[in-house]
């Protein structure tokens, strides 16, 4: 008569297999650890991540940024990725600083339209290219100039942001932000 006999199992154990059990099971009731919780970093290459630094910091130039958004189109078939305009009559009965803010909205607005219609058009491309191959000094343009309005508007945001809020601060506050 034969017996069935369940293998012997090694007592031996696999230190890589439990450190990670035990890291799994860490993490499952405490969390991730927090040194372990890095942010992620964007691939850039030097030449791309120190334009970008700039202009995050500083800003681009309103004639440039003027001269990008004028050769946008931003329209496709009945897609309209352009800012309305303040209807007339609403804007009568709007106090000046309400319109001044509707301004910069409505300039904000543009350029995140402009900033749409360059990086769809250059996805456009990519996803087109079987049937008509990819001209790389349009796409670049597309895609560089889509990455200057987008940090432009980064700064724009930065600052608008900061004129909310320091008006929050007590006066002696306010005057370290300057």
């Amino acid at each position: 008569m034969e017996t069935e006999t369940e293998p012997i199992q090694n007592k031996q154990t696999n230190s890589s297999s439990d450190e990670a059990s035990q890291y799994d099971e860490s993490t499952a009731f405490l969390g991730n650890h927090p040194d372990k919780d890095k942010i992620e970093e964007a691939d850039f290459i030097e030449e791309v991540a120190d334009r970008i630094k700039v202009w995050l910091k500083e800003g681009i130039s309103r004639d440039e940024i003027s001269q990008i958004i004028k050769l946008v189109p931003r329209k496709y078939k009945d897609c309209y990725m352009d800012a309305p305009k303040l209807n007339a009559e609403i804007q009568t009965n709007l106090r000046e600083v309400a319109i001044k803010r509707d301004r910069y909205f409505f300039n904000y607005q543009h350029m995140i339209g402009s900033s749409l219609s360059l990086t769809a058009t250059a996805l456009s491309m990519i996803l087109n290219d079987k049937i008509e191959p990819i001209n790389r000094d349009v796409l670049l343009q597309h895609l560089s100039d889509a990455v200057k309005i987008n940090a432009d508007l980064f700064h724009s945001w930065k600052i608008a942001r900061k004129v909310y809020i320091t008006p929050a601060f007590d006066k002696k506050s306010q005057s370290r932000f300057g």
